[in-house]
């Protein structure tokens, strides 16, 4: 059977129906995610009855709904435990009722970069893995994590999904998450403003005059020789090398993945990751493979029929 997906990013929601790691039918909608979660969910529930009718399948005919969410979550009891400034009432709000009263179908909540991981490890490049770690590049920097054919996940639902929250310089800015100098306050896209206007020459640079500034638009002026959007291309570089060897120490995986909207830039990203890996980490029985998710920006969504599937097999075995 097909299962719902929906993967709440911090600039888009996307949405699709899944079967077998396959995405029949797909579409996306703005995030707005420094609004309440229960005021997107009329434009999320239109958009998924659009899909359901373009694949010809009523929502009685799914397994479940399966949610992405870019904050910490109780897996178990389907409850957001913080918000990370966005969709601010998310705590509050019971999703798995909302799920069971709008559609009639069980929830299965993850945090988006466990999901993605999860896609991936089981349809995308990490296949035949047991030992995954996926890094996704985007509004955040989030993180997840395969053990041994295992979920990682930890007591409090926080373990391997906090990788862009590794402190990279301990006198570095605060982060969102309270600590100092983490990978994501340092380079990510919520901190990119921030990062342009603090690096020598900014006020000369296009930068200074590009709206919504994005890495899309840093690459494209680091390719036109633009100083300053090349020395911002290079620390970030830095900080995700860093990161990556802090989470290859950490998890001593099989594969690494890099995924998120950045990749999109990987032919001047992937290489240097590749060799500050090769230098700086410890590799005992050899190199790490270091690759590109081969699922792009679908990867969670891919992976919610594994999850539904995993909520389901935990319900059944605790009924019997």
């Amino acid at each position: 059977m097909a299962a719902i997906s929906i993967d709440f990013g911090g600039t888009i929601i996307k949405l699709g129906i899944v079967e077998s790691g396959q995405i029949l039918a797909s579409t996306t909608i703005p995030a707005i995610s420094t609004d309440a979660l229960r005021k997107r969910l009329p434009q999320v529930e239109e958009a998924l009855q659009k899909l359901c009718l373009e694949c010809d399948i009523h929502p009685s005919q799914c397994d479940g709904i399966a949610i992405g969410f870019p904050a910490i979550v109780d897996n178990k009891k389907n409850r957001i435990l913080n918000d990370f400034n966005k969709y601010p009432d998310a705590a509050e709000f019971d999703l798995e009722k909302w799920s069971m009263e709008t559609f009639g179908l069980p929830l299965a909540l993850e945090n988006d970069a466990r999901l993605a991981t999860i896609g991936e490890w089981q349809y995308g490049v990490g296949q035949g893995h047991s030992n995954v770690v996926m890094m996704t590049i985007g509004t955040g920097l989030g993180t997840g994590v395969i053990i041994e054919n295992r979920v990682l996940r930890g007591k409090n639902g926080q373990a391997g999904c906090l990788g862009g929250h590794i402190s990279i310089d301990y006198k570095g800015p605060k982060c969102v998450c309270g600590n100092i100098g983490c990978a994501e306050a340092l380079a990510s896209s919520v901190s990119l403003q921030k990062q342009a206007e603090n690096t020598a020459g900014f006020q000369t640079s296009k930068i200074s005059k590009a709206h919504n500034l994005d890495y899309k638009t840093i690459f494209d002026l680091a390719k036109n020789n633009d100083t300053v959007a090349s020395e911002i291309v290079k620390y970030s570089i830095q900080i995700w090398s860093a990161m990556a060897t802090n989470l290859i120490h950490a998890y001593d995986p099989e594969i690494l993945i890099l995924g998120g909207g950045v990749m999109k830039a990987a032919d001047q990203i992937l290489p240097h990751i590749q060799q500050h890996i090769l230098k700086h980490t410890v590799q005992s029985k050899g190199p790490v493979e270091i690759t590109i998710a081969s699922l792009g920006n679908t990867a969670a969504l891919a992976g919610g029929q594994w999850l539904i599937n995993e909520a389901n097999t935990r319900t059944l075995t605790n009924t019997l």
